[in-house]
């Protein structure tokens, strides 16, 4: 916060308590913007364990106490997603076995009933995806707007580039979204 930062992540799986009351306090504590996240990790990045159901619960109890906005992942209401791609290999971002995508239809409603609720609560979702793999522009700009579709806020998509080619193709992507 000395330091200029414009907003604050504020980790829920890392906090002994995370009711309203507690959340409160800490949101009240800053004059910055708190964008709750939870990615069911403790601070010693063990599993909390959560289901979930639990994690979303979580988000709408720090909306609740007055956070501005969620970091919603992609594979919110499908744990399995989190570590690899489950569905059907239908279109050009989900070759490679990404992480945190999800297009099951059922959990893609799910979710965006989620970020309407967050909505409705006046706050705000960044929408984040971390493949973990390299993503030609081509696949990041569809998955982009595959994601679109959910109504989020903000959509962050995090690839990987291990080598001068696949960071030449992550700015040309940059460059195609921002025409996009």
């Amino acid at each position: 916060m000395y330091d200029g930062a414009d907003m604050i992540d504020l980790h829920l799986s890392c906090l002994e308590k995370n009711d309203v009351s507690t959340l409160r306090t800490i949101v009240d504590s800053s004059k910055l913007p708190i964008l709750a996240l939870n990615d069911n990790r403790t601070v010693n990045w063990e599993d909390c364990g959560l289901t979930e159901e639990e994690r979303a619960e979580s988000f709408l109890r720090a909306v609740e106490a007055g956070a501005s906005g969620v970091d919603m992942q992609g594979y919110t209401f499908h744990a399995p997603s989190r570590d690899g791609f489950c569905g059907e290999d239908k279109y050009s971002f989900t070759k490679g076995n990404p992480k945190e995508i999800v297009t099951d239809e059922a959990i893609i409603t799910k979710q965006c009933e989620f970020i309407e609720n967050v909505h409705s609560k006046g706050a705000e979702v960044l929408l984040s995806c971390h493949p973990g793999i390299a993503m030609n522009s081509t696949q990041v700009v569809e998955l982009a707007l595959f994601l679109e579709k959910r109504n989020p806020d903000i959509i962050k998509i995090v690839t990987s580039a291990t080598n001068e080619d696949e960071m030449l193709e992550s700015i040309k992507t940059m460059l195609l979204l921002k025409k996009r």
